[in-house]
């Protein structure tokens, strides 16, 4: 499905106190990272449709001009660092900011030192990435 979690009012965000890692074997994904793992299941399955609705307007359209499969074959390439068999399921999640925005912090065994925090923005009552 799309980019947004029906329930993510439910969950608090995380603070920058919380200084855990995120974890791969932790399988709960914090709503604020829905955008972000869609992002990732998007790149897996070459879901063009997916990975538009990922992003805020602002960053659409901005990869809209550049255009979607294009913009999805960067994202692949980039991806083949992970490994040939990577799988959207290998990626840690954690949130830190607050109900409006903040950052996904991002982690994979592959290359745990390599991924910084995403900017994600709710816009329209949804979590969206809002950079490249």
């Amino acid at each position: 499905m799309g980019c947004s979690s029906k329930n993510s009012d439910k969950k608090p965000p995380t603070t920058s106190s919380n200084k855990a890692k995120p974890s791969a074997a932790d399988n709960s994904v914090p709503a604020q990272a829905a955008p972000v793992k869609a992002l990732f299941e998007a790149i897996a399955s070459g879901d063009t449709a997916k990975l538009q609705r990922c992003f805020t307007t602002r960053v659409h359209a901005k990869l809209a001009a550049a255009g979607w499969d294009k913009v999805l074959a960067e994202y692949r390439r980039v991806f083949k660092t992970f490994g040939k068999d990577w799988k959207p399921a290998q990626f840690g999640f954690r949130y830190e900011g607050d109900a409006k925005a903040g950052k996904v912090h991002v982690s994979h065994p592959r290359a745990p030192s390599k991924m910084t925090g995403m900017r994600v923005f709710r816009e329209d009552g949804q979590w969206k990435l809002d950079e490249r």
